[in-house]
């Protein structure tokens, strides 16, 4: 569709004038104000913006990622609180590492990169 094109448009844009190193860096304080407008989600130290998307607004299958990292839940294919929001990642096995750079790659294939984790930032 012409909104689609539209908006993969938008996003090649921002992404190829932004350096990853001048997106704005964020807490996980910070990145969980993001649940209703606009949403975001982090996976694997990135923060993404899934505004709009039914799945992870309030009410949706996903709803409670919204504005959390995500990695270890995606990487565990888990929605279990205690896997949602946990950055302890060192016990995953390779598989389920695997499963996190996949998952982090649809990602930046589908939404949009608008900040960076930062380093030790604890909730």
């Amino acid at each position: 569709s012409v909104e689609r094109k539209r908006e993969e448009s938008r996003r090649m844009s921002i992404e190829d004038h932004v350096p990853t190193h001048m997106l704005p860096k964020l807490s996980r304080q910070e990145l969980s104000k993001y649940t209703t407008d606009p949403v975001y989600i982090a996976v694997l130290g990135d923060v993404f913006d899934v505004t709009g998307v039914s799945f992870y607004e309030k009410g949706g299958p996903y709803g409670a990622f919204a504005g959390k990292d995500v990695t270890r839940a995606l990487a565990k294919t888990s929605l279990k609180p205690g896997d949602i929001n946990c950055t302890d990642v060192h016990d995953l096995t390779s598989e389920e590492l695997e499963t996190a750079r996949a998952w982090h790659e649809k990602f930046l294939q589908k939404y949009e990169l608008v900040g960076k984790i930062k380093v030790d930032s604890k909730l």
